[in-house]
């Protein structure tokens, strides 16, 4: 009765056999998914680094624009002092002189011009105000953008470095698994002798 059970089934080295093969199938399959999902991980971070770059590059040229920007306010802001002094300046002469009429019209035109050019003035301080916060809106960015760039860098380096204990793992799993099946050959072909 023993030996009808035994001629039912396969030989208990067969089943053997079935399960190391198994095993090291499942390890291959598991193998080949963590080498994709590396390599599909690998490409995300490669995009996100590539983005990074093109948005600082454009933060860096912002940057650049802005402070030209401001330098530029700034020296129109210079001249246009300048120029309000220098009507003060002939406002007042025109008003010590002689012909009161003439200069009353004269004077009005200058306090017009003057009014003008004040607001000029104002209109371009708000602008370099304006210009001042978004060069630090951008700075923010760019600080926002720098603190991404390295959080991806540390999962990258931390994904890599799982990855590859994982894959040393299931290298190690995979020859102890071929060992075990040459082994059970071994023994196969020695009892079937």
């Amino acid at each position: 009765m023993f030996g009808q059970v035994l001629c039912h089934g396969p030989p208990w080295w067969q089943c053997s056999d079935l399960c190391c093969r198994s095993d090291v199938e499942s390890l291959k399959r598991e193998l080949q998914m963590l080498s994709e999902q590396y390599s599909q991980k690998c490409l995300e971070i490669g995009d996100l680094v590539a983005k990074a770059e093109e948005q600082e590059q454009v933060l860096q040229r912002c940057q650049q624009e802005g402070k030209e920007l401001l330098r530029h306010n700034q020296e129109l802001q210079r001249r246009l002092s300048e120029e309000i002094g220098q009507l003060r300046a002939f406002i007042t002469a025109q008003n010590s002189g002689d012909g009161a009429s003439h200069n009353e019209r004269n004077s009005c035109e200058l306090e017009v011009l003057l009014r003008v050019k004040e607001n000029e003035l104002q209109y371009l301080k708000k602008e370099v105000q304006c210009l001042k916060e978004e060069l630090q809106m951008m700075q923010k960015d760019k600080r926002f953008a720098s603190g991404k760039y390295q959080d991806v860098y540390v999962e990258l380096n931390y994904i890599k470095r799982r990855s590859e204990r994982e894959i040393e793992q299931l290298k190690e799993h995979l020859r102890l698994a071929m060992a075990a099946l040459q082994e059970k050959e071994t023994l196969h072909n020695s009892i079937g002798k």
